[in-house]
């Protein structure tokens, strides 16, 4: 039997996922209202139109974007280079584990290790990711399906 105490606890719960729902709801509207109020891209525009220098960097920015595509609750449709993933995206905030998650995949379609890398401790860019991913997967001359040589069109 639950002693009397227990049951006190009970709104005080109650209350703190209520505050914490409509915490993660303000904060998907905000982002979601940032992304849609950009010109909306598909991955292949999106990686054309930011990244198109090389084909490397092209076809690095349409599975990234791609894969963060599946990590985050909003279209990421209106993402932009120069958005940060905690600040803009707000990627923990509706998921601790979304960020972790979101690295693991990339480490496994590109076959390289980025989790421990000091690039990555602080809130990067999306642009930033790519050069950092374009940098180890050139350092381990891999190349990627329909984007040529890796060195190719380097910057």
């Amino acid at each position: 039997m639950i002693e009397a105490g227990a049951w006190k606890a009970i709104p005080f719960v109650a209350a703190s996922l209520g505050v914490y729902y409509l915490f993660v709801k303000r904060n998907k509207n905000k982002v979601s209202q940032m992304l849609t109020s950009r010109p909306q891209l598909t991955h292949r525009e999106f990686g054309a139109i930011y990244f198109g220098e090389s084909k490397l960097r092209e076809a690095l920015a349409v599975e990234v974007r791609n894969i963060l595509s599946h990590h985050l609750p909003v279209s990421v449709e209106g993402l932009s280079p120069q958005d940060k993933f905690q600040e803009h995206l707000m990627m923990d905030t509706f998921d601790s584990l979304s960020s972790a998650e979101f690295i693991i995949k990339v480490e496994e379609k590109y076959g390289i290790s980025i989790r421990d890398d000091v690039a990555l401790k602080s809130d990067i860019t999306f642009g930033q990711l790519i050069d950092h991913i374009e940098q180890r997967v050139v350092e381990t001359n891999m190349a990627i399906p329909g984007a040529g040589a890796p060195h190719e069109g380097g910057r």
